[in-house]
């Protein structure tokens, strides 16, 4: 399972649905699986079937609670677009900050 079928799992937990304990929460995020070893992205990904993009404000959250990285930091939600750094989103689009998570 990815990071996000197991975060998932914890906050949607329902002990009368399941009928078990409550899964663990998810360890850090861990996006080093989306990149290559020279930060470029790994060809063939997929946005919704490998990679999920959110705001700023849901990393911020995320990274505070969970940890892990790296951000991957995009104008339009698409791991294959020029990365933007953190602090100069594009003007267009000051929600840029994105997170992107692997399915396995």
């Amino acid at each position: 399972k990815g990071w996000l079928s197991e975060w998932l799992a914890f906050v949607e937990y329902d002990s009368d649905a399941t009928g078990g304990g409550r899964p663990e929460p998810p360890g850090p995020v861990c996006n080093d699986r989306l990149l290559l070893p020279d930060g470029r992205p790994r060809p063939g990904l997929q946005k919704g079937q490998d990679y999920r993009g959110v705001n700023r404000q849901v990393w911020d959250i995320l990274h505070g609670i969970y940890g892990g990285g790296p951000a991957l930091v995009r104008g339009p939600l698409d791991i294959y677009d020029p990365s933007v750094a953190p602090e100069d989103p594009p003007p267009s689009n000051p929600g840029c900050f994105a997170l992107w998570w692997r399915r396995q």
